[in-house]
């Protein structure tokens, strides 16, 4: 698959094989030959903005500038979390409404558990796992008080 853009069943977007990602959705997975980065950013500019002009928008809301969440679609609700810095080829991004829980496996690894099941160890203190979902929280907290 050479596109993918993000949707509400799109529950995390990890690296895979270098210059491919591995989507996981809800009941369903795919291979995508573009990096996370990338669809990422072909996803916010199909509902309207950049991945810049979300994180310029984040920043304003919310005064996060280094591994901001970012809003894909108000619309839809989907906030997504990079895991390191979005640039970096190591880069996983998780919806962060697809969180079940999530748990310290020890000081440097963390386990995620999505709402389908799938769970993920991942080489991330708790700590920073808890900061992004802290983080994604916030974000969507302030989009839900301007909808009122």
């Amino acid at each position: 698959m050479d596109k993918y853009y993000i949707n509400e069943n799109t529950l995390m977007i990890m690296p895979y094989n270098g210059i491919q990602s591995k989507v996981i959705e809800s009941y369903i997975s795919y291979v995508v030959n573009r990096r996370p980065y990338d669809i990422i950013n072909d996803s916010c500019k199909s509902y309207g903005s950049s991945l810049q002009g979300r994180c310029e928008a984040t920043d304003y809301m919310i005064g996060v500038k280094y591994k901001c969440p970012i809003v894909i679609s108000e619309v839809k609700e989907i906030i997504m979390f990079p895991t390191t810095s979005a640039k970096k080829n190591s880069c996983m991004w998780i919806n962060y409404n697809s969180i079940e829980k999530y748990s310290t496996k020890n000081s440097k690894e963390s386990i995620i558990i999505l709402k389908n099941g799938f769970k993920i160890t991942l080489e991330i203190s708790n700590h920073i796992i808890s900061n992004q979902i802290f983080k994604s929280s916030r974000l969507e907290s302030v989009l839900k008080s301007k909808k009122r």
